[in-house]
C-alpha cells in the first residue's frame, strides 16, 4: 500500500497539482493515512473507491453510515469482517461440495478422460478460476502478484495435500507424479527468472509463461493417447498369446501383461464409483449420495492417530443408468408426487447428516439452513450418484427462469455499478428479457418431463449450474480479497504478509474442500493430482495472464512491488517442499503416508512463523534492501 500510494503521488507531482486530479489518482487504501473525522469525505471523493469492490463500498460503510471515530471501534468492526470472511468460505465450501464436484466428474466421464487428466484439467481450474477472475479486478491491480500466486502454491500443496496424505493412503501415479514435480521446479525457477532478472514483466514472458502451462496439458493429453494406444498393443499380444500352447513361461508373460493391462486399464478410465458409508451406529449402506465424507469413521482416525492406515480398495463403478431409472415406472404418472417432492427437496437440513450428527454438527446445520435453501432454489443438482441424477421437476423448472435471470442481473449490476448508499444495486434492464426464452421453456419441460425419471436433456443443467456456481464463487473470492486486505490496514500489517499467509490459507481451504470430498469418495490420487495441478496453474499461466491483462506490470521497476517483502520466502520455501517430495516419494515408493502429511503441516506452519518474524522485524526476509544511488 505504501509502495502504491508512493507510486500514485509522483505520478500526480509529474503531471498535475489540481485537486480534482489528485482524487482521482489517489489509492483508496490512503484513507487509513488521514483522520478519522475526514475519513468519510474522502472514501466519497476518492475515485479508486468507487471501483474498489464489488457489493460493498467497505469504507463508506465504516466510517459515514457506522461512524467509526475511534481505534478500538476499528478492532471490534474487525471481528464482524473476520465473520463476513469464514462467511464467505463457508459459501465457497458448499458449492464446491455440493454442486461444482459433481459436475466436474459428469464433464470427466463425458469427455472420455481418465482420472488423472480430469484432475489436471477440470478439478484444477475449477479450483484455480475464482481467485484468477479476481485477479481482473482493480483491488489487485497494484498487488504482489508473484506472492499470491506462489504461496497459493506452496499452501495448497503442503497444506491441503497433507490433508489428503493424513487422511486417505494411497500409491500415486508414479510416472505422472516424478513429471508435475520437475514441472513444478521449473515454472517456479522460470517464473523467478522472468520478473526478478529483467525488474519488470513484457508480453513475451507472459506468453512463455501461458506456453508452458499449454505444453503442460499438451503432454498429459499425448500421454493419455499412448496409453490408450499402449492398452490397445497389449490386448492384441494378450489374444496372441492366449493362442500358443500353453507351458511355463507362456503363463508367466501372459500372467505379466495381464496384470500390466488390468494397471493400465484402471488409470485409463474415469468412472463414478459406489459411495459407501459407515454410521456411527455401524450400519453400512452403498445406494445414497451420503458417503464416507459426510459421516467419518471417528473411531478409526483415532486408532490411527499418527499411523498409517492400510490402503483401502477401490470400490466397484456405479452404474449411473441404475440410478437413474431407480424410481420409474411406466404405469406412473408424469406428474406423480410433483409438490411432495419439490417440497422435500427444498428441506434445508439434510435428515441424514442431522441424525447422525452430534450438537456442535447440528448447530452448525441449523445456521447454513437458509443458506443451503437460497442455493438449492438458485443451483440445479446434476449428479449422477443420486437418485434420478438430482432431478426435481418441479424445482428445475423454477430454476430454468430463476437462474438465468439472476446471473444476467449480478452480471449487468457489476458492470453498471450503480450503488444505493453503501451497497450495490442490481440491475434488470436486460435480465427482465430473459424470461421471454425461459418461461416457454420451463412450460415445455413441465409438459414434457416426467417425475420419476430425468429427462435425457437433463445434462445441460450443468451450463446452469456451472455458470452460477463459478459466479458466486467468484464473488465470494472478490468480497474475501477486499475483506483480507482491510483487516491488513486496520491491523497495521503489510499488503505482502496478507498475501502470503491469509489469502493462501483462505485459498487452500476452499480447494481443500473439493479435494477432501474427492478422497473421501475413492479419488484420492485424482485429489492430489488436481493439488498438483493446480500448483502449476497458478505458477504458469495464472500469473501470466494476470499480468497480460495488467499494464502496470511493464513498467519499469514493477518487480519490486510485484514480489513484495515476502515473496522470495515463499519463492525459497516452495522449493525446499518440491526438493522433499521428489525424495519422499522416491523413498516411499509412491506411497503416500501419515507421517508425510505431520511434515507438510509441519512445514508450512514453519513458513508461517518465518514469515510472522520477517513481518514484526525479528529476522530479515530474503530480499534485497532497497538503495538510492547518490547523485
Amino acid at each position: 500500500v505504501t509502495n502504491y500510494i508512493f507510486y500514485t503521488i509522483t505520478k500526480i507531482m509529474n503531471h498535475t497539482d489540481t485537486l480534482h486530479e489528485i482524487y482521482a489518482h489517489m489509492s483508496c487504501f490512503s484513507l487509513m493515512t488521514v483522520s478519522f473525522p475526514n475519513r468519510c469525505e474522502l472514501s466519497k471523493l476518492v475515485e479508486n473507491c468507487k471501483h474498489f469492490s464489488s457489493f460493498i463500498k467497505y469504507f463508506e460503510l465504516m466510517y459515514c453510515y457506522m461512524g467509526i471515530n475511534q481505534r478500538y471501534q476499528e478492532y471490534i468492526l474487525l471481528l464482524l469482517f473476520l465473520l463476513m470472511g469464514a462467511c464467505c468460505m463457508i459459501v465457497i465450501a458448499h458449492i464446491v461440495d455440493n454442486y461444482l464436484g459433481a459436475v466436474l466428474k459428469i464433464l470427466g466421464v463425458k469427455l472420455y478422460m481418465n482420472e488423472y487428466v480430469t484432475a489436471v484439467v477440470l478439478v484444477s481450474f475449477g479450483n484455480v478460476m475464482p481467485d484468477l477472475i479476481v485477479n481482473f479486478m482493480p483491488v489487485r491491480m497494484h498487488i504482489d502478484l508473484f506472492t499470491i500466486f506462489v504461496a497459493n502454491a506452496l499452501a495448497t500443496l503442503l497444506f491441503s495435500g497433507g490433508i489428503i496424505c493424513y487422511i486417505k493412503s494411497f500409491q500415486m501415479y508414479e510416472h505422472a507424479t516424478v513429471r508435475d514435480l520437475l514441472f513444478m521446479i521449473f515454472s517456479c525457477t522460470f517464473l523467478e527468472l522472468c520478473i526478478v532478472e529483467d525488474k519488470t514483466v513484457t508480453n513475451a514472458e507472459c506468453y512463455s509463461l501461458i506456453a508452458v502451462y499449454v505444453c503442460y496439458l499438451l503432454i498429459n493429453i499425448i500421454d493419455m493417447s499412448l496409453v490408450r494406444h499402449s492398452i490397445k498393443t497389449l490386448r492384441a499380444q494378450i489374444r496372441a498369446l492366449s493362442k500358443r500352447p500353453p507351458g511355463p513361461a507362456r503363463n508367466r508373460l501372459l500372467g505379466k501383461k495381464q496384470q500390466l493391462l488390468l494397471k493400465m486399464e484402471q488409470e485409463n478410465r474415469f468412472i463414478i464409483r459406489h459411495q459407501s458409508y459407515k454410521l456411527r451406529f455401524g450400519v453400512t449402506n452403498t445406494n445414497t449420495r451420503a458417503s464416507g465424507r459426510d459421516v467419518l469413521d471417528t473411531q478409526s482416525l483415532g486408532t490411527h492417530a499418527f499411523s498409517t492406515r492400510r490402503s483401502e480398495p477401490l470400490l466397484p463403478a456405479m452404474d449411473t443408468n441404475q440410478m437413474r431409472y431407480i424410481l420409474h415406472s411406466p404405469r406412473n404418472s408424469k406428474n406423480r408426487f410433483l409438490f411432495t417432492e419439490f417440497f422435500e427437496a427444498i428441506i434445508p437440513i439434510d435428515m441424514l447428516k442431522w441424525r447422525t450428527s452430534g450438537c456442535c454438527g447440528r448447530f452448525y446445520l441449523i445456521l447454513v439452513a437458509p443458506l443451503n435453501l437460497i442455493l438449492t432454489l438458485l443451483i440445479p443438482s446434476v449428479d449422477f450418484l443420486l437418485h434420478k441424477h438430482g432431478w426435481s421437476k418441479l424445482l428445475n423448472c423454477l430454476q430454468i427462469i430463476i437462474n438465468p435471470f439472476l446471473f444476467i442481473a449480478i452480471i449487468e449490476g457489476m458492470v453498471r455499478k450503480t450503488y444505493y448508499r453503501w451497497y450495490l444495486l442490481l440491475d434488470f434492464t436486460h435480465a427482465k428479457w430473459s424470461f421471454c426464452v425461459t418461461v416457454p421453456l420451463a412450460i415445455f419441460v413441465l409438459i414434457h418431463a416426467r417425475t420419476d425419471m430425468p429427462p435425457a436433456y437433463h445434462v445441460v443443467f450443468t451450463i446452469l449450474t456451472l455458470s452460477i456456481s463459478l459466479l458466486l464463487l467468484t464473488i465470494c473470492a472478490t468480497e474475501l480479497e477486499v475483506i483480507s486486505i482491510i483487516i491488513g490496514l486496520i491491523l497495521n500489517l503489510s499488503e505482502s504478509f496478507i498475501s502470503a499467509i491469509y489469502r493462501s490459507f483462505a485459498q487452500s481451504l476452499s480447494d481443500m474442500v473439493l479435494n477432501v470430498a474427492l478422497a473421501l469418495e475413492g479419488y484420492e490420487r485424482m485429489a492430489y493430482a488436481a493439488i498438483m495441478g493446480s500448483a502449476i496453474f497458478n505458477l504458469t499461466a495464472g500469473i501470466g495472464i494476470s499480468c497480460l491483462f495488467n499494464p502496470l506490470t511493464r513498467g519499469a521497476g514493477s518487480s519490486r512491488w510485484l514480489l513484495g517483502d515476502h515473496g522470495t520466502n515463499s519463492y525459497f520455501f516452495l522449493l525446499i517442499a518440491l526438493i522433499t517430495m521428489l525424495m519422499w516419494v522416491s523413498n516411499f515408493n509412491f506411497h503416500t503416508r501419515r507421517s508425510v502429511a505431520i511434515f507438510s503441516i509441519i512445514l508450512y506452519f514453519i513458513y508461517v512463523m518465518y514469515a510472522v518474524l520477517v513481518e514484526f522485524s525479528f529476522i530479515h526476509a530474503f530480499k534485497t534492501d532497497s538503495m538510492m544511488e547518490p547523485k
